[in-house]
């Protein structure tokens, strides 16, 4: 389990590589913490719906995470 969560961490850090090559994301962004927390708030999102959350709680999830995502200047 463990190699398959730094696989999806992984992941999460090549899309955001790409997305600093799009400039949708600032090259001055830490992309290991950030693929980090996108990884903890996918696994939290997994409990969560587990428990019984509905769809409509876990976009609002969704929704405030990225609330804190960094944005390149337009």
């Amino acid at each position: 389990m463990t190699e398959r969560r730094q696989a999806v961490r992984e992941l999460f850090r090549q899309r955001l590589e790409r997305g600093v090559a799009a400039g949708d994301v600032p090259a001055t962004a830490d992309l290991g913490p950030l693929a980090s927390l996108y990884t903890t708030v996918l696994h939290g999102l997994a409990v969560q719906a587990r428990d019984g959350a509905t769809t409509e709680e876990l976009r609002a999830i969704i929704e405030s995470a990225m609330l804190g995502a960094p944005r390149a200047d337009p």
